[in-house]
């Protein structure tokens, strides 16, 4: 009588996806060191409704705390509006021109503005400042929310804004857009 074979459960999960990988042979892209080693191989699509726990670096009772500020997947978090508009403020800072000494440099018939975005108080500061501003001068988020995002580390519009795990988040759900499931060109 043959005895059976015993491999280890990893190495036969390597075996079961060895057809899976020889149909996509020749290519190099991975965001490995961004997504939980068991979500390795999951589409950029597939990738958006995963739990944001699925981000290396994020344990499950994240998941806990991004959903107490209603974001419950990946694609959420790309797409949450107190990221994007902490990204926003972060993003164009730098191309703000001061005036003298450190004064504005606006002009009087200048039309931007992000009311809609932040809190009475901060809404005619410079984006140097809402950078700088504590995590709260975004419209909409509250004592309790702002709670939230200290256990998360997250203290400034500039920490929001520069959030690794929302960066990681929105740069796959625009990946999701440019992905084709049949490898096709």
């Amino acid at each position: 009588k043959k005895k059976k074979k015993i491999m280890s459960k990893r190495k036969a999960e390597t075996d079961a996806g060895n057809d899976e990988k020889k149909a996509h042979t020749g290519y190099f892209m991975n965001i490995n060191n961004a997504l939980d080693k068991a979500q390795e191989t999951t589409s950029f699509k597939a990738c958006l409704a995963l739990p944001v726990s699925a981000l290396q670096g994020l344990a499950e009772h994240a998941d806990k705390t991004f959903a107490d500020l209603h974001v419950h997947n990946i694609g959420d978090l790309a797409n949450w509006k107190f990221f994007r508009a902490a990204r926003a403020i972060v993003t164009l800072k730098d191309t703000e021109e001061a005036g003298p000494h450190g004064g504005n440099k606006r002009d009087v018939k200048n039309q931007m503005n992000l009311n809609g975005a932040l809190d009475k108080e901060w809404e005619k500061k410079s984006l140097n400042h809402i950078s700088n501003a504590p995590v709260d001068a975004i419209e909409g988020i509250g004592p309790v929310s702002k709670a939230a995002l200290e256990k998360l580390h997250i203290k400034t519009v500039h920490d929001l804004g520069t959030y690794k795990f929302c960066l990681w988040a929105s740069a796959i759900a625009t990946a999701a857009e440019f992905e084709h499931a049949d490898f096709s060109s």
